[in-house]
């Protein structure tokens, strides 16, 4: 089993499937290159590494202020969406991650 693969299970576990562990992979990637800044790239970089694991980040205060910062982010764009656009998302990604076929 290779390093990678090794992450991807505990990914797998920590989300509660296969589904959401690739998910939180592609999230990860996403935040390794940038999208949220240099400090959550660094986080992600950290994680994807084996050198840090989700748990722990949650754990330290070195990283409480950009997740913080992106959490207000993420709060404030929900809250600019007209509520048919809040449900519509939120059944898109419901119907992604149900139960069922986990390769898809």
């Amino acid at each position: 089993m290779t390093d990678d693969d090794a992450l991807d299970q505990d990914f797998a576990r920590m989300a509660g499937g296969e589904k959401l562990g690739r998910e939180l992979r592609r999230n990860l990637e996403r935040l390794r290159d940038g999208v949220a800044g240099p400090d959550l790239a660094e986080m992600a970089r950290d994680v994807l590494a084996g050198r840090i694991t989700v748990r722990d980040v949650s754990r330290t205060t070195a990283y409480a202020g950009p997740l913080a910062e992106a959490m207000n982010r993420y709060q404030d764009a929900l809250a600019g969406m007209s509520e048919e656009k809040r449900q519509r998302l939120a059944a898109e990604a419901a119907e992604r991650f149900q139960d069922g076929d986990e390769r898809s």
